[in-house]
């Protein structure tokens, strides 16, 4: 896209966000068991789902079976890279897979990605951090 004059060749940042595919298939497990009268034992067969790497994830009340994308779009909306795994995987340990292939200078995220490993990533690789910060509640009442 960059020889094609698409795309501009060094964008200076990037945005990280992670997004929700639900998976097409249901999630289902069932127990089917078969009684034998001529012997005393029983056969259960247990029957997983179509998907078995899809994973339940419960985002405010809501509940999705599938995985998250956790996607790189650069400042003129080009995806750059796409990473996914399950749903059920969280935001704050992805950074450092996705972070080798990076070629922005700033890196804009939102707080699931918020710690002090990733900042300093960020920081030994020059790449100024806009990963937002978590809310500290000054507010809560001295226990003493």
């Amino acid at each position: 896209m960059e020889k094609a004059g698409l795309k501009l060749e060094k964008a200076k940042g990037a945005v990280i966000d992670a997004s929700i595919i639900e998976s097409a298939s249901r999630p289902k497990k069932s127990v089917i068991v078969e009684n034998d009268r001529e012997e005393t034992g029983s056969k259960v067969e247990i029957e997983e789902s179509k998907d078995p790497d899809a994973r339940w994830l419960k985002k405010g009340k809501r509940c999705y079976f599938g995985y998250k994308g956790f996607a790189v779009v650069d400042e003129e909306g080009f995806y750059e890279k796409v990473h996914t795994e399950s749903a059920n995987e969280a935001e704050i340990d992805k950074l450092e897979k996705i972070l080798p292939e990076l070629k922005a200078k700033r890196v804009l995220a939102d707080k699931g990605y918020a710690s002090a490993k990733n900042r300093d990533l960020l920081k030994s690789k020059n790449i100024k951090d806009s990963i937002k910060h978590k809310r500290i509640n000054l507010l809560t009442p001295d226990k003493n």
